[in-house]
């Protein structure tokens, strides 16, 4: 049987019971930490004491796109006969709740899509249905030999914007350069995933 993948779900913490899948809680820093100089600022960009993995920033997107709906990510929807694609076995999924109001998700929302028409996720904003999302530049502390710094280049976004049905992360670890942005790649994917629909 091939495994039959499925769109992330969910929200910051456990990767759920489906796939024996286990990872760190990621990390917040404590108030104490944050009353510390210039750890507020450091943690307001990403930097500091902020530890997610990819899995988790997904999960806090898609959590924005659903409205404020926390759902555990899950990988795998169920089974299929590998002769012809017939489902076999279809997964249960785990439970969702309410971790923000509407309201407030409906903003973060706004926000996101405005990044994604006039901010630094433009290699974007030609998609048909729109997107909304975030870039990011991480530091590594990894250097080349000529001592150029290796740098983690991150969007993570939804699609479409006003009916999301995909949360994609695209993460290009330790790079220096890349040719594509990873918003061009986020969207090259949604673009493709129009296509398998």
């Amino acid at each position: 049987m091939n495994i039959l993948l499925a769109d992330i779900a969910g929200g910051i913490g456990d990767l759920g019971d489906l796939v024996d899948i286990r990872a760190d809680a990621g990390k917040l820093p404590s108030a104490g930490e944050l009353a510390q100089s210039g750890q507020l600022a450091n943690f307001s960009f990403g930097q500091g004491g902020l530890l997610a993995s990819p899995v988790q920033i997904a999960a806090m997107m898609n959590t924005i796109a659903s409205g404020g709906v926390y759902r555990t990510p899950f990988f795998v929807c169920g089974s299929v006969d590998e002769t012809d694609g017939t489902p076999l076995e279809t997964l249960a999924h785990p439970q969702s709740r309410r971790v923000m109001s509407a309201e407030n998700a409906a903003l973060l929302r706004k926000m996101l899509q405005q990044v994604v028409e006039e901010g630094t996720a433009q290699d974007a904003a030609w998609l048909e249905e729109g997107a909304g999302g975030k870039t990011g530049t991480a530091q590594t502390g990894q250097f080349t030999p000529d001592g150029t710094e290796r740098k983690n280049l991150w969007f993570t976004g939804f699609y479409p914007a006003q009916q999301p049905r995909y949360t994609i992360v695209v993460l290009q670890d330790g790079q220096v350069s890349t040719e594509h942005s990873s918003a061009a790649i986020f969207a090259r994917l949604c673009a493709m995933l129009d296509l398998l629909a």
